[in-house]
């Protein structure tokens, strides 16, 4: 029995090819579709998650409350962990990290810039480094060691075995490499290549209680409960430490936890590694990989349902022979599956040839293959055991609900349910399709508007290149604007040059607290040394007061310029705040306010920001004349080479410096984009195979239409109206739903578009467009032809 059907199904899918090939090519798309999708969430979601014992490994930030303000920062004190160690028999372990940034190394005779030095415990490298040479437990113990990633073994060491090579770190002394580890690459909230030990750095900091410049991370014993852990941390700090630091800061000190594998998709804190937060795109991900499936369900769903009215006859004839209903769902079930494994086959297909290109595309690196992969299978097996099950007997139930007496004679009809069952599927996909054209047109304005909105500065034709660490002997970092400002004068295409010690684009680099001279109430605020004409040389706006004059000497001891948002803070407008002393590593006057501007991207508020003037520079930036440019960089480069043998002229431009905060976003929004496209595709592949099979079904109606004179458009309004009225209801449904969740994910941003009437009749507009499309090439495809046939058989 089982033989004869499957035998018959693929008689039915020969039989009815038009509409079958259309319906697998969609199922087979929304497959691949789904897999791929599931393979970028896979991705995200084993951020940081291969670490042993890394379900108790937690990151130590802390909070800064000044009233009602609070800043996140991700850094503490270096005497936190050894005294919660010291406290609490709840932490195993713990390991601190401290930063260094553009560092000069050296082996023999070669020299390499690096800024992902870090100095850490003995314990980090046993928590945190897959080791490929070397044993974590011991290879940071004792000594001036050093352990380094394969890539940097690869460029410093070449083929050469690492281990014993000595190399020399600036400030830092020699160094024997003892270990290998393994690059994490963007799976990891981490960013470093080469580690040191931190015992000569921790001796400064043993019992400084004010400084807060290290990562911190503990691993709890199983089963210790982080919320009640982490009340008994503050409790603890509050009693011994935080009361003397509120006695001289007025700032309020609150710890708490973060989850490793939580860090790089869910936070965004001041002064993390690099930038993270953006996890909260993952549900958006799941939906869409939901959606996709369910549209490709859907669609066979709805396609089984159609088909069950012309397997009538044959159905009622088996009834007749005596087949009962085990018989007839057996064989909807088998006919069910030829069908959803031969378009899920095609499907995994896709996506494994699809796989490299994808993950290229959106920076995805994975240790393993689709076909290796446990899910891979399971979930395949899931859509057809799940899918067969549901599209082979509701059909076969449908079926004995028609009588057996107007089979027979070939009055079938789909009963009242089924209809209503179809046309809900079908309303529901119209609805989500609406919404997904809405929220994708949406997600794109506002990206755009991000992009486009004003910065409060000017971030284009600049050229930005990091200071030069490597000096001669009679030169000193101080010296270094004037020699270079010198030389690229001569350079005609180069029109200005600043330095800051960080630029706009990137995250804030330095923060502090200040007070206004006789007040105890302290302002916490971001600050950036900078050159005298930095603001000038961005097109800061300037609200009130003067710039930094590089002649007086003042402006570089006492003088500070602030933004509007600081004097707001403050309690002034711009015109006030000129001349107001303020405390901060000293006495300083405020001699100018400039307009706020954007640091970071849109997705963050302006914040309170500092200016102090410094002859010390961290990066320098080149106002540039884009005309010729590449022979522009090669004179500075030239320049550059004769002023600071050994360091590399390493550049970018600040423009796409900026945008680089909205890549993860522009991928993101690309990914959800393309898949909501995929999923509107699949809808409409649905609408096709059902119009197919319709137009297939009443054909003779057609006939009799044109033999009695009706036109073209009557004939092709008989099969729009339905379907138009259910777009029509769809978008009702759908419109209060698509506002509230637009108006939601709006409210995220503190710069953001408004929503207009045109953001909903485009999608409903689209979609009518695409109906009408779909249905009149059908009808008129059937008009066009020679219908005589189809009444002779009256």
């Amino acid at each position: 029995m089982i033989y004869t059907a499957f035998i018959y199904a693929l008689r039915n899918l020969k039989r009815n090819k038009l509409s079958s090939l259309i319906n697998i090519f969609g199922f087979s798309i929304g497959i691949a579709a789904f897999l791929l999708i599931v393979s970028y969430i896979k991705f995200e979601k084993e951020s940081d998650n291969f670490y042993t014992d890394g379900d108790n490994i937690y990151r130590i930030g802390i909070n800064f409350i000044n009233n009602e303000n609070v800043v996140k920062n991700s850094m503490v004190q270096f005497p936190v962990a050894q005294a919660l160690k010291n406290e609490f028999p709840e932490i195993k372990e713990y390991a601190r990290m401290w930063g260094n940034y553009n560092i000069v190394v050296k082996f023999g005779d070669k020299e390499f810039h690096e800024s992902k030095i870090y100095n850490v415990d003995e314990s980090f490298p046993n928590m945190f480094c897959e080791m490929t040479i070397g044993n974590a437990e011991t290879c940071l113990v004792g000594g001036n060691n050093a352990i380094i990633s394969e890539e940097i073994a690869v460029k410093y060491f070449g083929n050469e075995n690492p281990i014993g090579k000595e190399i020399q770190v600036k400030e830092h002394g020699v160094h024997k490499v003892t270990g290998v580890f393994k690059n994490r690459g963007n799976k990891s909230h981490f960013d470093f290549e080469i580690l040191l030990p931190l015992r000569k750095i921790g001796t400064s900091f043993t019992d400084d209680w004010g400084s807060h410049g290290f990562y911190t991370y503990i691993k709890l014993k199983d089963g210790t409960n982080q919320e009640a852990f982490t009340n008994k941390v503050n409790e603890m700090i509050n009693v011994r430490y935080a009361d003397d630091l509120y006695t001289k800061t007025r700032i309020r000190e609150k710890m708490f936890l973060t989850p490793i594998n939580e860090i790089r998709l869910y936070t965004d804190l001041l002064l993390d590694f690099k930038r993270n937060g953006h996890g909260y795109y993952i549900p958006f991900f799941v939906l869409t990989a939901i959606i996709i499936i369910l549209f490709a369900m859907f669609n066979y769903f709805n396609f089984a349902s159609s088909q069950a009215v012309e397997k009538s006859r044959t159905v009622g004839i088996n009834r007749v022979l005596g087949a009962g209903k085990q018989t007839i769902i057996r064989m909807f079930l088998v006919e069910s599956f030829v069908f959803i494994f031969i378009s899920t086959l095609i499907g995994a297909i896709l996506a494994l040839l699809l796989f490299p290109t994808f993950s290229a595309f959106y920076g995805l690196t994975f240790e393993y293959s689709l076909v290796t992969s446990s899910w891979f299978w399971g979930y395949l097996a899931a859509i057809i055991v799940i899918t067969t099950i549901v599209s082979g007997i509701y059909p076969a139930i449908l079926s004995f609900s028609f009588k057996i007496s107007e089979v027979l004679r070939g009055r079938s009809k789909v009963s009242h349910s089924g209809i209503r069952v179809i046309k809900l599927l079908t309303i529901l996909q119209y609805t989500i399709s609406c919404l997904l054209i809405i929220f994708s047109l949406v997600s794109y304005n506002q990206i755009e508007f991000m992009k486009d909105h004003d910065l409060g500065f000017d971030k284009e034709d600049v050229l930005v290149a990091r200071e030069p660490v490597i000096l001669k002997e009679n030169i000193t970092h101080r010296h270094t604007y004037g020699i270079l400002k010198n030389a690229i004068d001569r350079i005609p295409e180069v029109t200005d040059l600043s330095f800051a010690d960080y630029v706009p684009g990137g995250i804030y680099e330095k923060f502090d607290m200040i007070k206004m001279e006789g007040s105890d109430e302290v302002y916490e605020t971001y600050m950036n040394s900078i050159s005298f004409n930095f603001i000038d040389f961005f097109k800061i706006k300037l609200l009130s007061g003067r710039h930094f004059d590089k002649t007086r000497l003042a402006d570089y001891q006492e003088a500070v310029i602030i933004n509007k948002k600081l004097a707001v803070k403050l309690g002034f407008t711009p015109e006030e705040a000129i001349d107001k002393q303020i405390l901060f590593g000293g006495k300083k006057k405020i001699i100018g306010v400039v307009d706020d501007f954007h640091q970071e991207s849109l997705k963050k508020e302006t914040a309170p920001y500092l200016f102090y003037q410094s002859s010390w520079p961290g990066y320098y930036c080149f106002k540039v004349n884009k005309n010729n440019l590449p022979a522009t960089i090669d004179r500075i480069e030239e320049e550059w080479n004769t002023l600071f043998p050994g360091n590399p002229f390493n550049y970018f431009f600040l423009d796409k410096y900026f945008d680089a905060n909205y890549v993860k976003d522009n991928k993101a929004w690309q990914i959800l984009r393309f898949y909501s496209a995929l999923a509107i595709i699949i809808a409409v592949l649905g609408l096709l195979g059902a119009i197919v099979h319709q137009v297939k079904q009443r054909r003779k109606d057609i006939a009799m239409y044109k033999v009695l004179g009706a036109d073209r458009w009557s004939i092709l309004w008989i099969f729009l109206k339905g379907t138009l009225y259910l777009v029509g209801i769809s978008f009702l449904i759908g419109l209060p739903i698509q506002i509230f969740v637009l108006r939601e994910w709006l409210a995220e941003f503190p710069y953001r578009i408004s929503l207009n009437i045109l953001h909903f009749l485009i999608p409903l507009t689209i979609l009518i467009i695409i109906t009408f499309l779909t249905i009149s090439s059908q009808v008129f495809k059937v008009i066009s032809s020679n219908l005589v046939s189809s009444l002779r058989s009256e």
